[in-house]
């Protein structure tokens, strides 16, 4: 599902509202967002899809518009956790990104009211017939590429019997962002009853922020 256009005009196939951010290592943040229009977002996106989100002008409260181009203000995320309502349509979603001249931002007090992205693009993620034939996967991630996965493998968990198969985990991830597999485990997120095994490598080295 794409919308075109990147432009603070252009339409769009829901609505976010950010609900919070949480800081979890100096270069990693996670973000959570309410959905406010769903209808569309809900029928179509399946775990593992990016989203691409339109943020608007006073994405920077303290330099204001003039700070950011319309271009700039267009991020593309991978949800890594979607919450249910009762009826099934998507309630809200949980984004990881490194805290980067622009992600840094989504996160500030906004006295004016809280901040809300146009979703303009779904796309990507694993064909169907993967995601049905999951159980039998190795899953290899590094860092924030684990987000797919564990959207897919939660999914995946709720049609699944305990004595199914499940698939395996392998990722890597650097020793100052371990604090991001702390926050996944403890919120049972990245769970156990999800896969079969579960293995992650704690390396050193650095990327660069977005």
């Amino acid at each position: 599902m794409t919308v075109n256009g990147t432009n603070g005009d252009s339409p769009s196939l829901g609505e976010l509202k950010h609900i919070s951010s949480t800081r979890l290592t100096p270069s990693l943040s996670i973000h959570s967002f309410s959905i406010l229009t769903n209808h569309e977002f809900s029928r179509g996106f399946r775990p593992s899809q990016h989203l691409t989100l339109q943020f608007p002008p006073d994405l920077d409260p303290v330099s204001g518009p003039q700070n950011l181009s319309d271009q700039e203000r267009c991020l593309s995320f991978t949800p890594f956790h979607l919450q249910y309502a009762e009826d099934g349509t998507i309630e809200s979603i949980s984004l990881m990104a490194r805290n980067g001249r622009v992600t840094g931002l989504l996160g500030l007090p906004r006295p004016h009211g809280p901040l809300v992205a146009k979703i303009v693009e779904v796309g990507g993620g694993f064909p169907s017939e993967i995601i049905e034939q999951a159980a039998q996967a190795l899953c290899i991630a590094g860092g924030t590429g684990i987000a797919p996965f564990i959207a897919m493998a939660a999914a995946q968990n709720c049609s699944r019997s305990i004595n199914d198969l499940k698939p395996s985990l392998i990722c890597s991830i650097r020793g100052d962002d371990f604090g991001v597999i702390e926050y996944l485990w403890n919120h049972e997120m990245l769970y156990p009853r999800d896969w079969h095994v579960i293995r992650i490598f704690v390396t050193p080295g650095e990327e660069t922020a977005l």
